[in-house]
């Protein structure tokens, strides 16, 4: 499953179920990028995520680029 940026900023959150598992998404405000500016400081602020379970803890994940997702994963799910 992917979830682009944009859609979860705007969101602030998201379930979604993996593997029948319940999982939040939450955007991550604060973290910026050093594309478009000299310098991390001064770039836009790109925003992370965090996921948890239902239980409140952390699960691992990954933001890889657009077009690894289509090359090595055509069929994911992505949420927009």
């Amino acid at each position: 499953m992917a979830i682009a940026f944009s859609a979860l900023a705007t969101a602030g959150t998201i379930e979604v179920e993996v593997d029948g598992e319940l999982l939040t998404v939450e955007f991550v405000p604060g973290v910026s990028t050093a594309l478009g500016s000299e310098s991390i400081p001064d770039g836009e602020d790109r925003g992370s995520a965090r996921v948890t379970d239902e239980n409140g803890s952390l699960v691992a994940f990954d933001t890889p680029f657009w077009f690894a997702v289509a090359a090595f994963r055509p069929d994911a799910t992505i949420i927009q």
